[in-house]
């Protein structure tokens, strides 16, 4: 990772870059969504912490066709998969639209301080059903944790988890949300609500039925755009060794931004090498 980078969790990086980048989509005009436009906005403060981090800075010497969307959609695929989530399936052939549109808003995915009266309004013109938007936003903070650095108005720590494992993709996360520990309120207010706390509480209680629903719920966010995809591709790869070791956290104890991962750019790598040639 670059020494300025406010995060070591590569993994949690680029999931949230695939993120900020299909938050652009425009359900209206059909227009934005995945395209690696994010590197055209990627100063605005709602992607702080992402220009030190991205995961296209790993194409600079690498000779391919791959487009820059194509490359932000495998690096949150392997991320979710080498940490422990489900192998989702990818379908190359996004175009990069690099110049951002004065009409697309790269906030169209909720913001780190919205509550559910909003999100749920951003999530459904979307096309994301209760139980996807419930999988797609608290399962993803599975990963990583906010950082005063990226997110002062949710903390001024150096680094809080989302939950006890933040370098591995488990169901820790809705355990811990059902126990009012939400470092992002809405995580909270998804298990508060009297309709929505049942799915919480499914997700929290089996890992299979949230990988499940969290598959159906990534491709339909990494596959908003207007670009002809190809075939469907299930990427080979291998949970990374010592994962819950390296990637777990002592929550009683001071907070260390962890799963660093050295395994996953090199898995990152092979993987491109695969997909080129």
């Amino acid at each position: 990772m670059p020494a300025n980078s406010p995060s070591d969790n590569l993994a949690a990086l680029w999931i949230r870059a695939l993120f900020h980048d299909a938050g652009t989509w425009d359900p209206t005009t059909k227009t934005g969504g995945l395209g690696g436009s994010l590197i055209s906005y990627q100063n605005e403060t709602i992607n702080a912490g992402l220009p030190e981090s991205l995961v296209t800075r790993f194409k600079i010497n690498i000779q391919s066709n791959i487009s820059d969307a194509d490359l932000i959609a495998i690096g949150a695929v392997v991320s979710v998969g080498i940490c422990g989530g489900p192998n989702i399936s990818y379908r190359p052939g996004r175009r990069d639209t690099k110049a951002v549109s004065p009409n697309v808003e790269p906030n169209k995915l909720p913001l780190g301080n919205e509550r559910l009266s909003t999100v749920r309004v951003k999530m459904q013109k979307l096309g994301f059903t209760d139980e996807e938007m419930i999988a797609i936003i608290t399962g993803s903070h599975s990963m990583g944790g906010v950082h005063a650095r990226i997110s002062p108005e949710l903390t001024n720590e150096t680094f809080v988890p989302f939950d006890a494992t933040p370098g591995v993709f488990d169901n820790d996360v809705f355990k811990r949300t059902l126990r009012g520990r939400c470092p992002v309120p809405v995580d909270c207010d998804l298990a508060n609500d009297p309709n929505l706390r049942p799915i919480v509480q499914r997700f929290a209680d089996n890992q299979d039925q949230f990988f499940a629903v969290y598959q159906i719920a990534f491709k339909k966010l990494m596959n908003l755009n207007n670009a002809p995809l190809g075939n469907e591709l299930t990427l080979p790869m291998t949970v990374h060794a010592n994962l819950l070791k390296e990637g777990s956290v002592n929550l009683t104890g001071a907070g260390a931004d962890v799963a660093k991962s050295s395994a996953i750019p090199l898995s990152f790598f092979s993987l491109l090498v695969l997909l080129i040639n």
